[in-house]
């Protein structure tokens, strides 16, 4: 039960807040690069940059989680397979400041944004599962220990009257004896006989 607990805090829930953090990235990313197009200002670029960094940095840590958990789900390689393909590099800024085309296509984005959706819900999925199991555990200890403590209630009752009859048994004749053996013996005292009563008949007085 701890394990499940453990791997829902540590992974699933990680997971769920990355990867919805992911998304705001990434619209980010798409709003500021069609920002820069149209106002040529290099605040946006900046922002796209910051945005970019951060989605990386959160897919990252999403790869690490995966890496060190037993069920490691393909959806995010292949992710961020196809964002270093396309990632902006420091390199790239003389060139793409000139350049009259998006950065990320608007189709990667949403291909992107599907495939994280997609790996949200099956986070989702693996999460319920575990909590249904982590419930199902919880039911089952619970049950194992009323029974438990029927059977050590039963144990206790019946063994303590067993245990009494015993020392009952041997110990009752021997305190008895040598209590009796305690007793200071008895003297004899002369009783005094006290004379018995005689009745006398009463003669009848005839007339």
């Amino acid at each position: 039960m701890m394990k499940i607990s453990e791997n829902i805090v540590n992974k699933n829930h990680t997971i769920a807040s990355a990867s919805k953090k992911m998304v705001e990235h990434l619209l980010s990313m798409e709003e500021n690069e069609k920002k820069f197009f149209v106002l040529k200002k290099t605040y946006y670029l900046e922002n796209f940059l910051s945005a970019q960094n951060e989605f990386e940095k959160n897919l990252k840590d999403i790869l690490d989680i995966e890496a060190m958990s037993a069920k490691n789900s393909q959806t995010w390689n292949q992710l961020y397979d196809q964002y270093r393909s396309k990632a902006l590099l420091p390199n790239d800024l003389s060139r793409i400041e000139q350049s009259n085309d998006l950065w990320i296509s608007e189709s990667d984005i949403n291909s992107w944004l599907e495939t994280i959706s997609s790996a949200r819900l099956e986070n989702e999925i693996e999460m319920e599962q575990a909590n249904t199991e982590l419930n199902r555990r919880g039911i089952l200890t619970v049950q194992t220990g009323l029974g438990g403590l029927g059977i050590s209630i039963f144990v206790g009752v019946f063994g303590g009257m067993i245990m009494a009859t015993l020392i009952a048994t041997i110990f009752v004749p021997l305190f008895f004896s040598w209590f009796v053996s305690k007793q200071p013996p008895k003297t004899q005292q002369n009783t005094m006989k006290q004379p018995a009563l005689s009745f006398k008949p009463v003669k009848k007085i005839q007339d």
